[in-house]
Order: C-alpha cells, then structure tokens, then sequence
C-alpha cells in the first residue's frame, strides 16, 4: 500500500519540478542572450515553487524549535517577578505586624503606667511624687526604647521593601526597555515614586 502512495508522490513531485526544471533550462538560454533570469516569467514557477517549499519549511522551524523557546523564556520571566511580588507582599504583611506590636507595647506600656500612678495615689503625697517621677521615666524609657525598637525594625522593613522594589524595578526595566538600567538609577526612581506617594 505504501509502495503505490511513494510512487504516486514522486510522480507528482516529478509533474510539479518538470516545468521548473524546463523552465531553469529555457532561463539559462535566455540569461545567455543576456537580462536578470529572475525577471523572466518563464522561470516565475520553478521560483514561487522554491519560495513556497523554503516558506514551509522556515514556518516548520520557527513552530518546532524558535516558539517553544520564547514561549519557556516568557514563562520564567513570569514565574520570577511573582515571586518577586510575592517576597514584596511578604515583607509588607512583615512590616504591618511589626507596627501592630510596636502599637500594642505602647499601648500596654501606658495601661501599666496608669495602673502604678493609681496605687501609688493613695500612698502618702511625698512619695507619691518620688513613685510618680520614678515611674515616669521608666515609662518614657522604655516607650523611647519600644520606639526606637519599631523605629529600627520599620526602617529595615522599609528599606528591605525598596531594595525589592528597587531590584524589581531594575529587572522589569531591563527586561520591558531590552536595556540594563544601573541599581542607582532603579533605587533613585522608586525613590522619587515613593516621595510622590508619600
């Protein structure tokens, strides 16, 4: 069945390259009596035949070897700016329950302060002013250092958050402009971003 089905191909194979290979030989003659042969429409068939198989077989390559090679490079640039996303919102929710607990020692810090003041009240008015002074700068110690404490842990997350951003703004310029953009430029941009925000 196959023997039959090859012959009947290179039969049409060889009715289609017939005339091109007829008309390559009348263009050689015609290219001796001088003129370009590609301009000769007697040659036209044996060209658009050439042009046709060269087209197929260049559309060939670009679906089996070139597409799924983009196609692989896409799907990495896109797993790795989610993750990048992803590193940004955790260090986000990071800086938040940092600023909830500095909130909540604050707030604890005071209810124990007040707490003292009231039992210390009802003690005799001289050492209720000793108590008073003592216990104030206790408090206001250990808010400046609570503050201090979430002041630092906020700047880290903050600067954490915009070499993030700074590394992802590097990354999604060099990859959206085909150009390397330098770290000072990328940082010196979220900068300004965040000052416009802020």
């Amino acid at each position: 069945m196959l023997k039959p089905i090859h012959g009947w191909a290179a039969g049409g194979v060889m009715a289609i390259a017939m005339p091109s290979l007829a008309a390559a030989a009348e263009g050689a003659k015609k290219a001796e009596t001088g003129g370009m042969p590609q301009l000769d429409p007697s040659s036209f068939a044996s060209q658009i035949f050439w042009l046709a198989i060269t087209f197929i077989l260049f559309l060939l390559i670009c679906w089996k070897v070139a597409l799924p090679k983009i196609g692989q490079v896409l799907d990495a640039r896109r797993q790795r700016i989610e993750g990048d996303l992803e590193e940004a919102r955790t260090l986000r929710d990071e800086a938040e329950r940092v600023l909830a607990d500095y909130e909540e020692a604050v707030a604890k810090a005071r209810s124990d302060a007040q707490a003292i003041i009231r039992k210390t009240a009802n003690d005799s008015q001289e050492r209720a002013i000793r108590e008073l002074d003592r216990l104030g700068g206790q408090v206001n110690t250990m808010i400046g250092e609570a503050e201090e404490r979430i002041n630092k842990a906020r700047a880290e997350a903050v600067a954490n958050v915009n070499q993030v951003a700074g590394e992802l703004a590097q990354t999604a310029a060099a990859k959206l402009l085909g150009a390397d953009v330098s770290r000072a430029d990328a940082d010196s941009a979220v900068a300004t971003v965040l000052q416009q925000r802020g």
